[in-house]
């Protein structure tokens, strides 16, 4: 079931960015904006996900715990300066990106040894996928 959910979380990503890519005028904005507020929301969710895994054991640092919710609090101030037109997509884009890496790797040292297996290859196939969107929207 997570591989079809991780898979799924996909598409909302692929149709903003398709918006963004061939609709013109406002719905392309709309596409942008759609994307960076997805891609916000997916990584406090991702950050939260971690705060769960630790709650049953997993990771026993309060380290990664505490940079998880820098990471969710940076998700959080990119989408408010997008929306405020503080930051660029251009900036928002990297910095979100970067926030799907720095997680991904702060849960790689953390708790991945310990998880189930499959699940680091999802991971890092969805962290992998999502940083390409990512990429491809600061190509558009």
């Amino acid at each position: 079931m997570a591989n079809k959910l991780g898979y799924a979380g996909l598409i909302p990503f692929t149709i903003a960015w398709l918006l963004s890519l061939f609709a013109k005028g406002n719905i392309a904005l709309l596409g942008e904006l759609a994307f960076v507020s997805y891609s916000a929301i997916i990584l406090s969710f991702l950050c939260g996900a971690l705060w769960g895994q630790a709650l049953q054991g997993e990771a026993e640092q309060a380290g990664p715990l505490q940079q998880s919710n820098m990471v969710a609090v940076l998700a959080w101030l990119v989408l408010l300066g997008f929306w405020c037109g503080l930051l660029t997509a251009i900036w928002a884009l990297l910095l979100l990106a970067t926030g799907y890496l720095v997680l991904w790797w702060m849960e790689y040292m953390a708790v991945n040894h310990q998880q189930q297996p499959g699940y680091r290859q999802l991971r890092g196939r969805l962290t992998a996928a999502v940083v390409v969107l990512h990429l491809l929207m600061l190509l558009t």
